[in-house]
């Protein structure tokens, strides 16, 4: 659980310059409506409420999937570099839009 905070963190400061450089733009149209709120809304409970919850509580335990030690290593080591290579693509992708990047469809 550790890896996957320290990973959204990472995500979260790779964000920030090009958040505080995107707000520093002038829109000329805002075209954020309430589906896309809402699916904004979604995203975060997946991503970041639901693995807390079950990181920080006993009540998703019955979505345990019982694995053998060395499967629960291979499984985290697999783990741990898939999420390098997501914050790597993350990075790569904010750092390729620039200016460009939004968290919206604007």
């Amino acid at each position: 659980m550790a890896i996957y905070i320290a990973g959204v963190i990472a995500e979260i400061l790779l964000r920030l310059p090009y958040d505080r450089q995107r707000r520093q733009i002038p829109k000329a149209d805002q075209r954020v409506n309430n589906t896309e709120q809402a699916l904004l809304g979604g995203l975060f409970v997946g991503n970041l409420a639901l693995p807390l919850v079950y990181g920080g509580t006993r009540w998703l335990d019955g979505a345990d999937y019982p694995l053998s030690p060395s499967a629960r290593a291979r499984a985290g080591w697999l783990g741990t570099g898939l999420l390098a290579i997501a914050i790597w693509l993350f990075w790569r992708a904010h750092h390729d839009l620039g200016a460009n990047w939004s968290p919206s469809l604007e």
